[in-house]
């Protein structure tokens, strides 16, 4: 009952001040999908507050008439951690976060809980680790990956999920590790394998799916220690 007498405190303050509602998170109950202040009958509208043990704002969510409609969420020393919009099945809109420093993290649009259009991420030096395009859920374009240190990871096509397109994968050192490309998510055309040094490791191609053609293999000091020829999987 002590959630209720600060609740209705909170109440009448924001409502002498003409300020928005601010509750304890703590105080809300939901009926059917719509959130209450526990002993109202009518859906809550305004500001449901969470505190760190220091007594600072941890997270508020915003509430329109029992539906919680956007978010924030704070770092213990009160440095903003996360932020955005929210709906009837989870994040939705665009969703920012934030590493301890202060500099962007992480920042993507969301559809009914799910990637729905631009994602990308950060690292704390602010140099970028993420980058890609999302469809319902799934990637869908140009995707690409960065090390620690800046250097290019990765870089590959998709279509609604699936790789389509050209890939290369590289070392954090800059050399390039894997090469190829895929259609409709299987291996097809030619694949390039290098060692860490950068030399062929392993090249053939792929048909359907499948070996097709020669392969060869070579060792570290760059020997051909094996060539085999496919036909469709088929040695």
């Amino acid at each position: 009952c002590t959630g209720v007498v600060i609740a209705a405190s909170l109440a009448a303050v924001a409502a002498f001040a003409g300020a928005e509602r601010e509750v304890p998170a703590s105080t809300l109950v939901t009926r059917g999908a719509v959130s209450f202040v526990l002993g109202d009958e009518q859906p809550f509208t305004g500001l449901a507050v969470s505190l760190h043990g220091t007594g600072r704002r941890e997270r508020e969510v915003r509430y329109t008439a029992g539906k919680a409609v956007s978010y924030r969420a704070w770092y213990p020393e009160g440095r903003l951690q996360e932020e955005g919009g929210l709906g009837p099945h989870g994040l939705d809109g665009t969703v920012r976060a934030f590493h301890p420093g202060g500099a962007r993290a992480f920042e993507a649009v969301y559809r009914d809980g799910s990637y729905d259009g631009h994602v990308a991420a950060w690292s704390r030096a602010g140099t970028p680790a993420f980058d890609c395009t999302y469809r319902a859920g799934r990637p869908h374009g140009t995707c690409r990956e960065w090390h620690d240190n800046g250097s290019p990871r990765s870089e590959a096509v998709f279509s609604d999920g699936l790789h389509d397109g050209p890939f290369k994968i590289w070392e954090s050192s800059g050399s390039l590790r894997l090469v190829g490309s895929a259609r409709a998510g299987r291996p097809e055309g030619a694949w390039e394998k290098r060692q860490p040094g950068g030399a062929p490791w392993l090249a053939g191609a792929w048909r359907e799916g499948r070996l097709d053609g020669v392969w060869r293999e070579w060792d570290e000091r760059g020997r051909l220690v094996e060539e085999a020829e496919y036909r469709l999987g088929d040695a």
